[in-house]
């Protein structure tokens, strides 16, 4: 089994990540210190930060967190210290396992509002309206209300565009 999660992490003080494997890239983790990741008991928390001090190899069941509101999901970290010539520690290995028995629900957002007419046919609205055709040489647009506003500033560019109000208006030709 080859491991696909991993980082490259600086020797204590620092515990900045230098290098991440492509499936823990994420816009703005190299650099940024590795306990930024890691969420959950300060106790655990305490307890990796002194063993990474002390030069001590550990294994943690950790709450990683990827984003900054993201409250994270459960992994297992194993870090291990790889010494130069000197004796020194020149950098942390640190595996990160996803924890089997708290797999993460994915949460996806809504998608967003799609034309009712694609490709000249007329699709219902998401209330099952139906939007219609006001004429082509009107120029004015539909929102999903089934009100007419001719002369609108975006009408004629054929597109949707987003009201103050939240709604969304549609341009139909």
């Amino acid at each position: 089994m080859t491991s696909q999660q991993y980082l490259l992490v600086r020797p204590y003080p620092s515990l900045r990540i230098l290098f991440a494997s492509p499936s823990l890239r994420v816009p703005g983790i190299l650099q940024s210190p590795f306990m930024s990741r890691i969420g959950g008991s300060s106790r655990v928390r305490d307890e990796l930060v002194a063993a990474l001090a002390e030069g001590r190899g550990v294994t943690a069941k950790v709450r990683w967190v990827s984003r900054a509101e993201d409250e994270g999901r459960n992994r297992w970290v194993h870090c291990t210290p790889l010494t130069g010539s000197n004796g020194s520690i020149g950098v942390w290995m640190v595996v990160l396992v996803d924890d089997e028995s708290s797999r993460a629900v994915r949460r996806f957002r809504p998608a967003p509002p799609v034309a009712q007419e694609i490709g000249g046919k007329v699709y219902r609205g998401p209330q099952g309206q139906q939007v219609q055709r006001k004429g082509s040489a009107g120029g004015g647009s539909v929102n999903l209300d089934g009100e007419n506003r001719p002369g609108t500033a975006l009408s004629n560019r054929g597109g949707a565009y987003s009201r103050q109000d939240g709604s969304f208006d549609f341009t139909l030709h």
